[in-house]
């Protein structure tokens, strides 16, 4: 499948289905922001394929299995025009046998607050979650 561009569901919330069946949604902080914004879903090799490998194993070396990736764009006459810099939340079902891991510019772990929550904020456009056993 590769990229496929998503569209906003009626509550203007994006969702799918990432590897191993994980749920993920994507909200944009400020509403109106996607109406001026492209949500690209990646899938398959895709999630990987911007990530640094040496970001590919949590500080264990456990190897990290990214499990969703997407970019968010800036649309300019209903085109890509470079990543956006644009507050949004993915929502995930954090599972507590796991232990996750986000990449976005840097490898960090979600924060106490964001596990409790649900949700990882970010707001820079090419972002990968993923997690180990």
């Amino acid at each position: 499948m590769g990229k496929q561009d998503k569209s906003p569901e009626a509550d203007g919330k994006f969702r799918w289905r990432g590897k191993n069946n994980e749920s993920v949604t994507f909200e944009f902080v400020n509403s109106g922001d996607k109406d001026t914004h492209i949500v690209e879903q990646l899938t398959d090799d895709d999630i990987t394929a911007k990530i640094p490998s040496a970001q590919q194993k949590a500080p264990s070396g456990s190897s990290i299995n990214w499990f969703t990736g997407f970019s968010v764009y800036r649309k300019s006459n209903g085109q890509k025009s470079g990543y956006a810099d644009v507050n949004y939340d993915v929502t995930l079902a954090f599972d507590s046998a796991k232990q996750y891991w986000v990449y976005d510019g840097q490898l960090r772990q979600p924060t106490n607050a964001e596990l409790n929550s649900g949700k990882v904020r970010f707001n820079k456009g090419d972002p990968a979650v993923g997690s180990v056993p």
